[in-house]
């Protein structure tokens, strides 16, 4: 060394943090439903929506005719549990007939089945009310 001359070392440390790729999500596995096709006027209906697969978190909605199920007059949904809801209706009219949707969704995927309700006028009656019975 020279005098007169300061020799400094240096030492650099870098310390990144990498995201982790999120973990591999398994998509939602919806349990078929049906829903009768001899209901008429006055009648209940209750049909439940399960996931049977896929992870959590899970969010399972109800929609009939593509709109929120709830917002139909009589209707109600109510979650089960994390995996499954129940769609029920006290009293069935001609406003309740449509296309009713079940999805599950979760962070791979929404997936959803659709299966229609038609309630017959006839109501015990035996008159129909315009529509097939």
């Amino acid at each position: 060394m020279c005098p007169g001359v300061c020799v400094c070392a240096y030492k650099c440390r870098v310390k990144l943090k990498v995201p982790r790729p999120p973990p591999h999500t398994v998509p939602p596995k919806l349990s078929i439903f049906t829903l009768r096709r001899d209901l008429t006027l006055g009648e209940r209906l209750s049909v439940q929506c399960t996931v049977n697969g896929g992870d959590l978190p899970l969010l399972v909605a109800w929609t009939k005719d593509g709109i929120s199920a709830e917002g139909v007059p009589g209707t109600k949904v109510q979650r089960l549990d994390r995996y499954s809801s129940i769609l029920t209706v006290a009293h069935l009219t001609q406003q309740h007939s449509g296309n009713y949707t079940c999805t599950a969704t979760n962070d791979a995927a929404s997936i959803s089945h659709t299966a229609p309700l038609f309630v017959n006028g006839n109501g015990g009656t035996g008159r129909c009310h315009d529509v097939v019975c």
